[in-house]
């Protein structure tokens, strides 16, 4: 009889994790609550989580285990993560304007492993939904009082609620070989820093810049085709084929694209490629089990419609006042970059505690890319104060180039126009910020950017130069 009962409960069990999948294919604004976990795009499964004591301040999420059946469904295969993050910022000096907002990310996700679930043998499914609270388009902290090159967090986007990301991988030869197909952000898994992860900065400037609507990187992704190659077990291939325009429009960076408000899965804009080589090397005495970890990359995208930043389609300079006012359009762009991951030091062997670094560098094109040459770096420490093991500090730079074309456009400018005219060259941010991690569930982050020259040394719209901006507030991370 008990057998007969357990085997009852299991067959229920399985009907209602079928259910629970089901409602977030078809239903995904069910996952939205009223009010965000970093990083904004991170989509990492917590695998067969076990069953834990029920309690509200050790448990690993802050809904706990739901009475045994969150741990049920994860051993058949079926994961489910809900986390929440949202800033408090504020731009307390210089930029366009003082003031704050505040800006919310829900991000519900489903992970299946289907060889547990249907004994599918190497496959995987995914899907991600978002509700997004924050400022509508141009009006957020980035565009609206700071004015910088880099977005000051990494959760800002319009309001929205969408389908994400939803993929189905297949893996075989043990591993070498991993192909992913559906709806990829570029993000997810390209230009990646894990030691970077802890910022709210968005620092991916070297390519949000360059492409129509930054291209599929939060808040959009698009359909894509990814092939990962491990032909040794310190060496990973990637290559990916994504669309070229999330936004559903012809590729155009001269017009910004505004960000859809509703699940789109775009076909039009070209193709964009790219292609990285992952290596594991050497590890420091220090950090023995902590190899240092470099990636290059280069991207290429096959848009017609990337605008020229000096010359109108007449070959005209833009500022010139017999310019026509539309650029020329350039066929096709490009970029390579490189990262590097290295953990300098390990208090205990085989922990995460102790002190990374990392270092990032993107070029591209001059005349048609407003950043042409982009770096990043920091270092974080975890654990350092006995009393705080989990807690986590770092301090990160990131410097912009502004184009050479866009300096010409700028020197057109005081030809034609206003011979004070400022002349474009760089953005430099710093950052400062502190996780507190008060349990496994929640963590409070201040954090605080100074931003010299936002913009690449440009004027407001009052007509004043653009002063260095210091931005400061709070993040809130809980996982549900």
């Amino acid at each position: 009889m008990a057998q007969a009962s357990r085997a009852g409960r299991g067959g229920e069990y399985r009907r209602l994790a079928w259910l629970v999948l089901a409602l977030v294919l078809v239903a995904p604004r069910m996952v939205r609550a009223d009010s965000d976990m970093q990083p904004a795009v991170e989509e990492e499964v917590n695998a067969n989580i076990p069953a834990e004591p029920d309690s509200f301040w050790t448990r690993k999420t802050m809904t706990g285990d739901w009475g045994g059946l969150r741990a049920w469904l994860s051993a058949q295969g079926v994961n489910i993560n809900l986390n929440y993050t949202s800033d408090f910022l504020d731009n307390v000096q210089g930029g366009i304007k003082q003031g704050g907002v505040y800006e919310g990310l829900l991000l519900g996700q489903v992970d299946v492993d289907l060889a547990k679930l249907v004994g599918w043998q190497g496959a995987r499914f995914h899907i991600s939904a978002m509700s997004v609270e924050g400022e509508p388009e141009g009006r957020g902290l980035t565009n609206g009082y700071v004015g910088s090159l880099l977005t000051v967090s990494n959760i800002e986007a319009a309001p929205t609620e969408k389908i994400y990301t939803v993929w189905l991988q297949q893996v075989t030869d043990a591993g070498a070989v991993s192909l992913r197909l559906g709806v990829l952000g570029i993000d997810d898994e390209f230009m990646i820093s894990q030691t970077s992860q802890l910022f709210l900065g968005n620092t991916f400037a070297g390519v949000t810049n360059d492409l129509p609507a930054g291209g599929a990187t939060y808040p959009l992704a698009a359909p894509a085709v990814r092939l990962a190659l491990k032909p040794l077990p310190q060496v990973t291939w990637m290559n990916a084929v994504f669309d070229g325009d999330p936004t559903g429009g012809n590729g155009s960076t001269f017009v910004d694209e505004q960000q859809p408000s509703d699940t789109l899965f775009s076909f039009s804009g070209g193709v964009f490629v790219i292609s990285e080589l992952d290596v594991a090397t050497f590890a420091l005495p220090s950090a023995p089990a902590a190899p240092l970890v470099v990636k290059f990359g280069s991207w290429y995208d096959s848009g017609t419609h990337f605008a020229s930043l000096r010359y109108d389609s007449q070959g005209i300079s833009l500022a010139s006042p017999d310019s026509n006012g539309e650029p020329r359009n350039h066929v096709g762009d490009w970029g390579a970059y490189g990262v590097a991951d290295w953990p300098l030091y390990r208090l205990h062997a085989g922990s995460d505690q102790g002190v990374s670094a990392f270092l990032r560098a993107s070029v591209s094109p001059s005349d048609e890319n407003l950043v042409d040459r982009f770096a990043d770096g920091g270092i974080v420490e975890k654990g350092l104060i006995p009393a705080r093991p989990a807690d986590l500090f770092g301090v990160e730079f990131a410097y912009s180039h502004v184009s050479s074309a866009e300096r010409d456009f700028d020197l057109a400018e005081r030809t034609y126009v206003n011979p004070d005219y400022p002349l474009a060259n760089y953005e430099f941010q710093l950052e400062e910020t502190y996780q507190v991690q008060i349990t496994k569930w929640w963590a409070l982050q201040p954090d605080i950017q100074e931003y010299f020259h936002p913009g690449g040394n440009v004027v407001n719209p009052d007509g004043n130069l653009r002063k260095n901006a210091l931005v400061m507030g709070m993040r809130l991370i809980a996982s549900f």
